[in-house]
């Protein structure tokens, strides 16, 4: 439609117009609701949040990075931002390490300043908290100098009422606010309102910048209905938790908080309290990781819940048959997909039928998506044959945010010179446009003569996993300095299992017949672990496990 609205405080406008006092965002505990939203108030908080910004000196432009767990204050920051003309990113980043912060700080944007939780638990909030100044403890906005990133002129302390806290929280001083106190920056469709952030699952953190429109037209691609009611408490800095579908269709969104001060960003809730929340509020579906999505399937096998959600959909990494069997235990549908943060939403589909679903099977390409499969010289591959993803669209980003080229877009290395942006995901393209994904094609290593990608580590993974004590698993190889790799295994077992390093290669060796095969792919290194590391938006932090899996290798050797 041609009269759709173009920039976010346009549509942020509109939906406090036509949406007022939907409960667009539910807040929940074990004990029940604890806070709403509604776009009414989302609007009006976030115009004031934006003129306390402009009264704090920040301009059009300005990149304001945000630390904030999933809250009513995130939602009220990430559009206040914006709708001061700012640049929101997410600084959510520090959560996985310094090193990306600091590349991403100097590097990428520069950012203006930093919106934290002094009281918060979490790592942004107490690698700062050395730089809030003591002789500030009645205002939010704290000047400070940080020789690690100079860039940063402000920190941004929002917090909730503490007794301890000598000032209101920020949603207390933002609700006493007068209605003349309140700003929205004229923004321009072609502004740049969000850089994203990328996971970083395989090496440092790129930012992919967005503009109002761009950030409206991946929302419409969702094609969410408005009536949709579903659970969704990944992080809001996250593509995969930013709320485009709120924006675009005014979908109700529940989220699960920890009991008491949930400003410390653990969500902790178990199994059975997170089903009673998807029961009472009646949702339509879910958005899980993997990893939580098995926790649950491992928590009901036995007793399956009497609720059985519409659809759950489940991504940010391939997904295996065996997770299909959540399909009657606790839903009607699974809804699988492929994306990423640099290209939008790239395809779809539903699956009904765990027994006709095709392990890594990401969907249906999208009609507005060119695609195609290339081997490691970029030649085209026929159908039915294994390469990396390329993509052309109007969603497909056209570069990396840079800041140091004068905010020109860094293209080098990532898209062909006719245009195609060389995803790095190894894949195949089936009939009718059905696309497999298998992993990263970075994760490769040769083992002997052979090249081993990670899309090849999912067999031996599957094996693993049928183990009867075996909770979860991931595989990884590391090269070694004599010009080949080795395979190490990081296992999860169950209580009582009593697992042992031993126990996991023989049970591997015995389910694999073929001797090339068992030479090629055996396990030198196993590590009994209580749980696998998880970037914040749910995949597996290979980067960690190879480093953990080198220096023990070291250490052996």
């Amino acid at each position: 439609m041609d009269d759709e609205p173009t920039t976010i405080p346009e549509i942020l406008r509109i939906r406090a117009e036509i949406n007022s006092d939907l409960k667009c965002f539910n807040f929940y505990d074990r004990y029940g609701l604890v806070s709403v939203m509604t776009p009414k108030e989302i609007y009006t908080l976030s115009g004031k949040f934006a003129h306390l910004l402009k009264s704090w000196g920040f301009q059009p432009g300005d990149v304001i990075a945000n630390s904030l767990p999933n809250s009513p204050e995130r939602i009220v920051t990430d559009f206040g931002i914006i709708m001061a003309g700012c640049i929101l990113t997410n600084c959510q980043i520090l959560e996985k390490d310094s090193e990306s912060f600091c590349f991403a700080a100097n590097k990428l944007c520069q950012f203006s300043a930093i919106v934290i939780s002094a009281k918060s638990k979490n790592l942004t909030s107490q690698f700062f908290a050395p730089y809030l100044s003591t002789n500030n403890k009645t205002e939010m906005a704290h000047d400070v100098t940080i020789s690690m990133a100079p860039s940063i002129q402000k920190l941004i302390v929002c917090d909730r009422n503490h007794q301890q806290l000598p000032h209101n929280s920020l949603m207390d001083t933002l609700r006493e606010m007068n209605d003349k106190q309140y700003f929205e920056h004229d923004c321009l469709p072609s502004d740049l309102a969000f850089l994203s952030s990328t996971s970083g699952s395989s090496g440092l953190n790129k930012l992919v910048p967005a503009t109002h429109k761009q950030v409206l037209d991946h929302g419409r691609s969702y094609k969410s209905s408005p009536h949709l009611i579903y659970f969704n408490d990944k992080p809001m800095g996250w593509t995969g938790g930013f709320p485009y579908d709120f924006l675009c269709s005014g979908t109700r969104r529940v989220l699960q908080v920890n009991t008491g001060d949930y400003f410390n960003d653990q969500q902790t809730q178990s199994p059975s309290i997170l089903w009673n929340i998807l029961t009472s509020t009646q949702c339509m579906g879910a958005v899980f990781s993997p990893c939580d999505l098995y926790q649950i399937m491992d928590h009901f096998q036995y007793n399956p819940p009497d609720y059985k959600l519409p659809f759950i959909a489940a991504g940010g990494q391939p997904i295996k048959k065996d997770f299909t069997k959540a399909l009657g235990m606790l839903c009607n549908c699974m809804r699988m997909s492929y994306g990423s943060t640099e290209a939008s939403v790239v395809a779809v589909d539903s699956v009904e039928d765990h027994n006709t679903f095709e392990d890594c099977y990401c969907g249906i390409v999208k009609n507005d998506v060119d695609i195609k499969i290339v081997d490691l010289q970029g030649n085209n591959m026929k159908h039915g044959m294994k390469g990396e993803i390329y993509l052309k669209g109007a969603r497909v980003m056209k570069g990396y945010y840079s800041s140091s080229d004068n905010n020109v877009s860094e293209r080098s290395g990532i898209f062909t010179k006719d245009g195609w942006y060389k995803t790095g995901d190894w894949g195949m393209l089936g009939e009718g446009r059905k696309l497999y994904c298998y992993g990263r094609k970075a994760d490769v290593v040769s083992i002997d003569s052979t090249l081993v990608y990670h899309y090849h580590l999912s067999w031996p993974e599957s094996i693993l996993s049928k183990s009867p004590f075996i909770k979860a698993c991931s595989i990884v190889g590391i090269q070694t300095g004599k010009g080949t790799a080795i395979l190490c295994a990081f296992v999860v077992s169950k209580p009582g299992s009593h697992l042992t390093e031993n126990n996991v290669i023989d049970f591997f060796d015995s389910q694999i017949v073929d001797t090339e095969y068992k030479n090629k792919m055996r396990l030198s290194y196993v590590d009994i672990c209580e749980t696998l590391p998880f970037l914040p938006n749910g995949k597996i932090n290979n980067r960690v496990l190879k480093r953990i899996a080198s220096e023990k290798i070291n250490t052996r050797s």
